[in-house]
């Protein structure tokens, strides 16, 4: 009778513990935070956007005074929605930074 109550015990609490698995969630890639991206200035060098967005996402060979990041927001319908940042360089300052919605 024991082993029994022993066994039903610890099946329910397999039962209980399997929905209530923590899965955090797994960011690929880099990831480029909207409030960073909002600090490059025009002026800063190419250290400085490194430092503050980290390495871009898109280098372009024939473009080399571009840099491309690319990044998540989440939107009304709590949708991801995927945004480009471009960020221009005239003799390695900042000249421009533009923000692209597909």
């Amino acid at each position: 009778m024991r082993n029994i109550l022993i066994i039903i015990i610890l099946i329910f609490t397999s039962a209980l513990s399997t929905g209530c698995v923590y899965r955090s969630g797994i960011i690929q890639g880099g990831q480029t935070d909207e409030r960073a991206i909002k600090r490059v200035e025009v002026g800063m060098d190419r250290d400085q956007v490194r430092r503050l967005l980290g390495t871009p996402a898109i280098q372009d060979a024939y473009h080399p005074d571009r840099w491309d990041y690319l990044y998540y927001t989440l939107n009304m319908k709590n949708s991801k929605q995927a945004e480009r940042v471009s960020v221009y360089f005239d003799n390695g300052f900042v000249t421009k930074v533009e923000t692209v919605k597909p």
